[in-house]
Order: structure tokens, then sequence, then C-alpha cells
């Protein structure tokens, strides 16, 4: 019986998908067409299966249990050293929201790899998947609770103190990550009380977002701190067509 996959699932496989053509295409000998390199190169199966154990190795940072948005080394261990200083980002330095540390997508990398292991599990049945999701769920509390902010979702967390945040997000981090933990809180690798704490969440956010985004301030949910955001990110509402898709 088909399985039906979710819009951020079937975006995230195609993201899967692209560099294995690309590196079929370049495995191909001199003289040898893409067809017969891609018959002689392992199943798509496996090279999917690699670049998921890489996003793990790699872009996932069990002290906060969130995923970065690039390597800086490829050295073991090294790949995040670029992310920045406790001290950076006290300063909001490079900029409030983080933007070109690394780290300031946490919350869309958090709730698609959340669907993707929901859909994963629906598939395989695969019961290491219910740590994967355990793990990935720590990673939006933490963006959800640490920094006192009851409704607000930070795009990550500082590794440093587990506390400190860059003040300014986007509707697209919270786009994804209440679509993440709506679709884990339907999934049979959900516990009860897990089910809670993610109703915990969500309200808080629903709450946060009835409060702020109204006319005075503009439609915008406000940062961290209640200031408006300057870039107009987490205006909410009476944004372009594409900001409203997110």
């Amino acid at each position: 019986m088909p399985i039906a996959m979710s819009r951020a699932t079937l975006l995230f496989l195609f993201a899967f998908c692209l560099p294995i053509r690309l590196l079929i295409a370049e495995e191909a000998a001199p003289g040898q067409s893409q067809a017969e390199a891609a018959l002689k190169a392992p199943p798509v199966e496996d090279r999917i299966e690699g670049l998921w154990d890489v996003t793990w190795e790699r872009f996932y940072l069990p002290r906060t249990h969130l995923f970065y948005d690039y390597l800086s080394s490829y050295a073991p261990g090294r790949g995040l050293d670029h992310l920045p200083s406790l001290d950076e980002m006290l300063r909001e330095f490079p900029n409030d929201c983080g933007y070109d540390t690394g780290m300031e997508d946490g919350m869309i990398s958090a709730g698609v790899m959340m669907s993707l292991v929901v859909d994963k599990y629906a598939v395989t049945g695969d019961e290491a998947l219910r740590q994967s999701a355990k793990d990935v769920f720590a990673g939006i509390k933490l963006s959800a609770t640490a920094h006192g902010v009851p409704g607000f979702l930070a795009r990550a967390v500082s590794a440093d103190d587990l506390k400190t945040i860059y003040p300014s997000t986007s509707r697209d981090q919270y786009t994804h990550a209440v679509h993440g933990m709506w679709l884990y809180s339907r999934s049979p690798l959900c516990s009860p009380e897990t089910r809670t704490e993610i109703g915990e969440i969500l309200s808080a956010v629903a709450d946060r977002m009835t409060a702020t985004v109204i006319e005075a301030n503009n439609y915008d949910s406000l940062r961290a701190d209640g200031a408006r955001a300057v870039r107009g990110n987490s205006r909410m509402w009476h944004v372009k067509g594409h900001e409203v898709a997110r």
C-alpha cells in the first residue's frame, strides 16, 4: 500500500537525491554515459542512507540537539568550529538574526528532519527512529524554552551555555518547527508525555501570536526582547506571496 509523504519530506528527499545524481555524473569514466555509470553505482537506497548518516554525524550537535547549516571543516569533530562564541551572540554579531553564522535556520532544519523521521518510520517501521525523533524534538524544545520567553521560537541556541540566542527569528522558523511537532504528535513514535509537551509549546506559540501579531505591531510577531524585527521577516500578515507560502 503506498505511503503518502508530506511535501516537506518530498522536498528533503529531492535535496538528498540531487547530489546522488551529480555524484553519478562525476563518477562516469571517460567515454562512459551517465546511464552506464548509474548501473555500476551503489543502489540509490544505499546512497540516501549514506547522506542520512552524514547529516547526523556532521551537521547535528548532540549537546544542543540541533542541526546546523554548513561545515567549515571536514576534519573529524571540527566541522562546526565556525559557530559563534557566546560573546559574539551577546553582542548580536554579525546581526540580530545570526545570519552567516551557520546557526540561523535551526528550526527550519529541525522541522524538516522531524518530517523525514516520521515518514521514514511510516515506511520502514525502524524502531531506532524513535530516538531520532526524541533528539530532534529536544532541539525544538530547547529553542522554545531556553530563553524563557513563552511562545518564541529561537533559530538556535548557543552550545556554550544552552541559553543564549540571537533575538530575531522569522516566520519560516515557526512554520517548519510547528509542522514538525504536529507531525510528531500524530505519529506512533510520540509518547503521551511528549505529546503533552508539544501541546504546551504549540499553545504558547499560539498565545504569543495572538498577542503580538496585531495592527499596532504591523503584524510582527516581535523579537525575543519585545522589539520589532528590523527586517520584517517575522511579520505574519500583509506580506508578499512567497512569504505567505512560508
